[in-house]
């Protein structure tokens, strides 16, 4: 449960939603909401998104505040529209696929430059292995080059 309401912390500070309170449920209905776009689809067979995803997506969708969309395709990154989102959450990792390609890098780059919040879940700081700039985007990134 504490990780639950540590990734729904994240998500709202990303989304620049105002600090977490005890508002009722009548004015949180007045916020306007924080488009949430959870980006999932590819994994390796240790982080299985199909069963995680759905349960991510419902734990940050509690909060009002937070309209929630899944893709299951992180080529989406590369679609316009992407800055109609005020935060991406992803969560997936390209293990043996190709990452989403350059437009898809450079939606994602341009985003985050204009403000919009990234949540990295667990194993997506891999999700751009081909990507050296990925480590400024999110601050750490998994480097298949330092397996112990």
């Amino acid at each position: 449960m504490r990780y639950v309401a540590v990734l729904i912390a994240f998500v709202l500070f990303a989304a620049g939603c105002n600090q977490i309170d005890a508002a009722s449920a009548e004015s949180q209905s007045k916020t306007p909401q924080k488009k949430v776009l959870i980006v999932t689809g590819i994994d390796y067979p240790g982080h299985k998104w199909k069963l995680t995803a759905p349960v991510l997506a419902k734990a940050i969708a509690a909060d009002k505040r937070l309209n929630v969309t899944i893709t299951e395709d992180p080529n989406d990154l590369a679609k316009d529209g992407l800055g109609d989102y005020d935060v991406i959450v992803a969560h997936f990792m390209d293990w043996e696929v190709p990452d989403p390609g350059p437009k898809a890098r450079a939606n994602l780059k341009n985003a985050v430059r204009n403000g919009m919040g990234l949540v990295l879940v667990h194993f997506a700081c891999g999700a751009f292995q081909e990507w050296p700039e990925f480590v400024k985007i999110a601050g750490r990134v998994w480097d298949p080059n330092l397996r112990a």
